[in-house]
């Protein structure tokens, strides 16, 4: 996998950046070839990358199937909502 400086942790207390540290993290995640790796670590690999209050918003989040909190689309979208 490709080595690249993480990006800056998003602000959520600036909701209207989020469009942009997606597509960010979202090159990010292609030009180290993190798609390629399991769902789990793509979702960790994103909520580090957030920050602390992206870990305690996961943790909100509900889940019809536990195996979906791996589902990095799925997680995206509920980030977004």
């Amino acid at each position: 996998m490709a080595k690249f400086r993480a990006q800056s942790k998003f602000k959520f207390k600036s909701p209207t950046e989020w469009p942009e540290w997606k597509q960010r993290f979202c090159r990010h995640r292609l030009a180290t070839k993190l798609n390629q790796e399991d769902g789990e670590i793509q979702v960790s690999a994103l909520i580090y990358a957030m920050g602390r209050e992206a870990e305690r918003i996961f943790s909100l989040f509900e889940f019809e199937e536990e195996d979906s909190k791996d589902d990095f689309e799925l997680v995206m979208e509920k980030f977004d909502e």
